[in-house]
């Protein structure tokens, strides 16, 4: 198995997941500093950082439809390893739901 180190998962807002590197992941949440939302992802201490801009309030629940970074909680914002990058992207998949907003189909996380 190839070893790519730890890394951070970017989902983009075209639903593409991507692994990052810190300098990339510590961009991508400066972007969200202003606006940021945290949810714990599975129970394994992974963490979902967002901006609070992209989630959609709908019939009393909230939804992500756009950029997403994944990390684990470990005394601060600390990168995957592959192991559990599969882990979080089973649980972030697993709370996929489809939905219409403006009459477009999309998938959105479901917080």
């Amino acid at each position: 198995m190839m070893d790519i180190g730890e890394k951070y998962i970017y989902v983009t807002g075209e639903q593409e997941i991507w692994l990052v590197d810190e300098k990339e992941a510590t961009y991508k949440v400066a972007n969200f500093e202003h606006n940021l939302g945290l949810v714990t992802l599975g129970k394994k201490g992974y963490l979902l950082l967002y901006s609070r801009d992209h989630a959609i309030k709908y019939e009393g629940d909230e939804y992500l439809v756009g950029e997403i970074i994944i990390c684990k909680d470990d005394d601060g914002f600390k990168p995957l390893k592959l192991y559990e990058i599969m882990e979080a992207i089973d649980e972030l998949t697993s709370r996929l739901v489809d939905a219409y907003f403006d009459g477009k189909p999309v998938q959105a996380f479901w917080v």
